[in-house]
């Protein structure tokens, strides 16, 4: 083989194997949206529970500050009572 020809030979070598490893690349890519995929559900699911989690933590907020305006409410005129007396 003269010189030329090797180089030709090993330009063929090195585009035919590129050519392996861009499919292989693709399926590694394939393969990481796939599990981004599943993740994403994952995680989807998790912030429905934790938006759920807080709903609930909400209303209970609202409803004790409720029952703490009821008592203030209630405070305010038992003392204003005692101030009559």
């Amino acid at each position: 083989m003269n010189h030329s020809s090797k180089i030709y030979f090993v330009l063929i070598v090195a585009l035919l194997s590129s050519g392996s490893l861009v499919a292989s690349d693709v399926d590694d890519k394939i393969d990481q949206i796939k599990t981004n995929s599943e993740n994403s559900e994952k995680n989807l699911d998790q912030y429905k529970k934790n938006l759920a989690v807080v709903d609930k933590n909400i209303q209970e907020i609202d409803t004790a500050l409720g029952t703490l305006q009821k008592q203030k409410k209630q405070l305010k005129n038992q003392v204003s009572q005692v101030d009559q007396k």
